[in-house]
């Protein structure tokens, strides 16, 4: 197998606590009673703007949204964490193999210039943002956007994610799903996996406890 997509935040790069207060302050900005970032997790976000909108609006959620990103934009320097232990790694084995790699996020197109300005992000055949699709993932027009991108279309390949809407975009797109659970404490790991297994039975889930582990499955496929 010589294709693989990953995502980008919680995946290869630690955005959390960049997010978190981002979130908080584009929320604060616009909002007299803004929610906690626990409330907006419990929503499952997995685009920017579209994520917005679809809660408070279009105008509200513009507003918001323009306002997270700013705050995004600068307090990127300080709060970005960079890469996941053992990422660079990683992609530098699968380049130094041949792997095509892409980049499949709801991260909105403002969102990842700031980012790029921090962390180098090389090596992707291509890079589809939150703009690129009309629906965010668990949809899988994101994946299957990139596949056709790369004259990929129909061949085997992965898709690497943290969050159980990664693993369903996946199989909708007829990739193997590579859960990606580095970034979750090692307490809970077994616990996801568990969950991850029982939900998708008859649909291939590769639990990567490390970002090593998707070198070892690869050569093993």
């Amino acid at each position: 197998m010589k294709l693989v997509l990953f995502d980008l935040d919680g995946t290869l790069l630690d955005t959390g606590a960049l997010y978190a207060e981002s979130y908080r302050r584009g929320f604060a900005e616009v909002l007299e009673a803004p929610p906690t970032w626990e409330e907006m997790l419990r929503r499952k976000p997995a685009s920017e703007r579209s994520f917005l909108v679809d809660w408070y609006g279009e105008r509200q959620g513009a507003l918001i949204h323009d306002a997270v990103v700013a705050a995004y934009d600068a307090l990127a320097e300080e709060l970005l964490g960079g890469f996941f232990e053992g990422v660079p790694e990683m992609l530098d084995a699968l380049r130094g193999e041949g792997v095509r790699m892409g980049i499949v996020t709801g991260k909105s197109r403002r969102a990842y210039a700031s980012t790029v300005r921090h962390a180098r992000l090389e090596g992707f055949e291509v890079i589809v943002l939150e703009e690129d699709v009309p629906q965010p993932k668990p949809d899988p027009g994101g994946i299957r956007k990139a596949l056709r991108e790369m004259g990929a279309d129909g061949e085997p390949g992965v898709y690497v994610g943290d969050t159980p809407m990664d693993v369903e975009a996946a199989h909708a797109a007829g990739l193997v799903a590579g859960a990606a659970l580095w970034a979750r404490a090692e307490a809970d790991r077994a616990q996801i996996a568990a969950r991850l297994g029982a939900a998708e039975r008859g649909a291939e889930v590769w639990v990567l406890e490390h970002p090593a582990d998707l070198l070892r499955r690869l050569g093993s496929s």
